[in-house]
């Protein structure tokens, strides 16, 4: 309850004109914060807090209050206005113990959504503290449980067991009682204790009305968690049951929650290896970024769980798309994650960047803005833009162009528009040949997989080898050559051949050089292709690599067999209606053929991941060469996106 009595040594109301009051002022801004008029109340206290003549005990007060109020906003500032008023409050006040309180919840809610868990858990206990008011302690119990349910120790499964006991000593709502129960289920299963999660989460299930057809989210996210326990207990039919009641999987005129437009997995390492899984919950915005993301399960204890939940909340969708599907739908998803093994080796166009950069650096040009996430980093960079076409078409245009173009949330013809117009202004700079090559190939990448589009693409290279800069600076030459050739491989193994006799031939390049060793992997993989195995390794012994190196630049497998058909939709999927989707990583021998086959994403999680693996075992791609007819590239991984949609959707 917040008093006000104490708060002012003058309670004077304001008249019908003039200023307000000190008094008055924190009687309105109290009034929205109540109301939960954010903005008004963070207005309000700010500028109290602001005001000349009040107390530091006021001002501890209102910063407090603003802060919580700019929390509820999201607003960045939020964490430093809330440590601000705790400095200003006395501890020993004991009329203060509330707002400081809710001041280190808000706090704890900050960290915990910056997936700072020892911070979070820190101001938890504090809160737990200030107060011996029931709510706050009961709150702060739930919290604590969830910032250490993937803690080694056994603090997670205390906070749980003390929390059951407020309940059964408090009369609570039997809401309230389910989400103590859901929450114990989930310590108990990432405990291993399977049987014991199951008890908990039948319990939570019946507080939450049972599976009518009533839904809201509380009852999506139990039977989501009972689901996820009957599936790790075996039971197929009970797990496939509760989630054809949550919605994944299920979104209505197949509008399926899709794989994201750009995302990342931890690598393996570290104390994650390839066999480890998490499940992640999250949730997506109408502009495509991921609103919220947290561990729900993983395979072990420790901070990998939160690592991963990290990865998931810097991924984005594509804003067009997710605005056609329900927020119902994209909240409280959940997917399955392992960690990667692939390696991070540029395109040959992406190696030019370097000098793009180089070039701006010079320039004394200011970087894009930045963002770990796509979807969040594009209203930045438009904004950017904007602030910088004040100055006409400058090349400090260029870097925010070259990022916008590159973004998965820009359209095909937008990102075109962009790289012709970086292209323009680079042109009117006098940009030095490999930042005009690199954006040259940029404004020619094909819109489409439609055949026209490719073979416009391959023009548009054939025709810069005759523009004298390009063909005139070795690097330049090179990297449109290697295009050119890793595009026409499969199909035009000839001209493939003299694209890469050229950058071979090459003397200005140094013999070491990546897009030289580059050029003499994929020819020795086009003479092993034609059954020359001592040409091949001809040109293999020409690159100084060993059997288990990767170059920087290397072939790129095109797949030639194996695609996913409809006796490959699991029959349990089928039954219960649900769609799905998975993302598979493996290695492709020297062969062509695959190995070491395993799930990296899947939607819905251990649905989907199984029937594609197998589609994957059977395909077949290019062949490369290595002396011992080893992996195309010593360990590095591929990665291929599969969805089944069931028909109408449901």
């Amino acid at each position: 309850m917040m008093l006000v009595a104490w708060m002012l040594a003058t309670a004077a109301v304001p008249g019908s004109a003039g200023p307000l009051t000190p008094q008055a002022q924190f009687d309105q801004a109290t009034a929205a914060l109540v109301a939960g008029k954010w903005s008004d109340a963070a207005a309000g206290f700010h500028a109290l807090g602001e005001r000349s003549g009040v107390t530091q005990r006021t001002r501890a007060i209102a910063a407090m209050r603003e802060g919580g109020a700019l929390a509820h906003l999201d607003r960045g500032e939020a964490e430093s206005v809330l440590h601000r008023g705790l400095e200003l409050a006395s501890p020993n006040d004991p009329d203060l113990r509330d707002d400081r309180a809710n001041t280190l919840l808000a706090l704890a809610g900050i960290e915990r959504a910056n997936f700072d868990f020892t911070a979070a858990r820190r101001d938890l206990e504090a809160a737990r503290a200030a107060t011996d008011d029931p709510v706050t302690q009961l709150g702060s119990l739930l919290s604590l449980t969830g910032v250490t349910m993937f803690d080694e120790d056994d603090a997670a499964l205390r906070y749980s067991d003390e929390a059951v006991r407020f309940i059964a000593a408090h009369k609570v709502a039997l809401d309230l009682e389910g989400q103590v129960h859901d929450l114990r289920g989930q310590v108990l299963l990432n405990r291993g204790d399977v049987a014991g999660a199951i008890v908990e989460l039948n319990i939570a299930l019946k507080d939450f009305g049972g599976l009518t057809t009533h839904t809201d989210l509380d009852d999506v996210n139990v039977r989501a968690n009972l689901g996820l326990a009957y599936l790790l207990a075996k039971n197929q039919d009970k797990a496939r049951k509760l989630m054809a009641m949550t919605g994944e999987g299920r979104v209505p005129d197949n509008l399926m929650l899709g794989a994201p437009a750009d995302s990342n997995v931890p690598s393996c390492g570290g104390g994650i290896t390839p066999e480890d899984v998490v499940v992640v919950d999250f949730g997506i915005g109408d502009d495509g970024a991921v609103l919220y993301a947290r561990p729900i399960y993983a395979s072990h204890r420790g901070p990998m769980a939160v690592e991963f939940a990290r990865a998931v909340y810097s991924w984005s969708w594509q804003p067009e798309w997710v605005k056609k599907v329900p927020l119902f739908y994209r909240v409280g998803a959940r997917i399955e994650l392992r960690c990667t093994t692939a390696s991070n080796r540029p395109s040959p166009i992406r190696l030019l960047q370097v000098d793009l950069d180089a070039w701006l650096d010079a320039q004394h040009v200011p970087p894009a803005a930045d963002d770990e996430s796509e979807a969040r980093r594009i209203p930045k960079l438009r904004a950017q833009l904007t602030e910088r076409e004040k100055k006409g078409e400058d090349v400090s245009l260029i870097p925010v162009l070259v990022a916008l173009a590159h973004s998965s949330g820009t359209t095909f013809q937008e990102a075109h528009e962009m790289y012709v117009r970086a292209d323009g202004i680079a042109e009117a700079a006098h940009a030095p040949a490999p930042v005009r090559t690199f954006l040259a190939i940029k404004k020619s990448l094909p819109v489409s997989s439609k055949r026209r589009d490719e073979d416009a693409f391959l023009a548009s290279l054939a025709a810069m080898l005759q523009e004298p800069s390009i063909a005139g600076d070795a690097r330049s030459a090179a990297t449109v050559r290697l295009q050119l050739a890793q595009e026409r491989s499969y199909r035009e193994p000839l001209s493939s051949s003299k694209d890469l006799d050229a950058i071979i031939e090459d003397k200005r390049l140094d013999p070491h050089d990546p897009l030289r060793v580059g050029a003499l992997l994929q020819m020795a993989a086009l003479k092993a292709q034609q059954k020359d195995l001592a040409g091949a390794r001809h040109y293999y012994d020409q690159t100084g690599l060993n059997d288990q190196q990767c170059a920087l630049v290397d072939a790129q497998p095109v797949k030639v067999r194996g695609t996913a058909s409809e006796r490959d939709y699991p029959e349990e999927a089928r039954e219960w209606g649900l769609s799905g989707w998975a993302r598979t990583e493996f290695d492709v021998r020297a062969d062509g053929s695959t190995r070491n086959v395993r799930t990296v994403m899947a939607y819905p999680p251990f649905v989907f991941g199984p029937s594609i693996e197998q589609v994957v075992a059977r395909q077949k791609y290019t062949q490369t060469f290595r002396p011992e007819g080893g992996l195309g590239c010593g360990g590095e991984s591929f990665q291929q996106g599969f969805h089944y949609v069931t028909p109408g959707g449901y």
